[in-house]
């Protein structure tokens, strides 16, 4: 299973021992941040409009916990 680390943003693989996840949802818009983003390079592209989703998601589920 792939989830996206809160705090460093980046895609971890879990095998065994998943830890707790939140599931969001949003609206897709333009310049979203892809799958392909996080896995062809070692930052994603943070000036995409969709970055922004992503990082609010992240701090809504790490302070949410």
């Amino acid at each position: 299973m792939r989830l996206l680390n809160t705090r460093s943003l980046r895609l971890e693989v879990f095998q065994d021992d998943v830890p707790p996840y939140a599931i969001q949802s949003h609206t897709w818009g333009g310049q979203e941040t892809t799958f392909h983003d996080f896995t062809t390079s070692t930052t994603p592209d943070m000036t995409k409009a969709g970055f922004q989703k992503i990082h609010n998601a992240c701090y809504y589920a790490a302070y949410h916990g």
